[in-house]
């Protein structure tokens, strides 16, 4: 059990390059959807910060 709890999270990290991944069908404990993550969250940022501030609004 000690050997396997070891190895088995290594068996899931994502080792080819997010454009490999084009094309093929996920399976269960596909890791594909965390891809781009980070890049959304900024441009999301990046547009929320450009909006005009409005009634109610939290000022950062």
């Amino acid at each position: 059990m000690i050997a396997v709890s070891a190895v088995w999270p290594l068996l899931d990290l994502p080792l080819q390059p997010p454009e490999s991944y084009i094309g093929k069908a996920p399976h269960r404990f596909d890791k594909r959807s965390e891809i781009g993550w980070p890049q959304l969250a900024d441009q999301v940022a990046a547009l929320y910060y450009r909006l005009p501030p409005g009634p109610g609004t939290a000022s950062w």
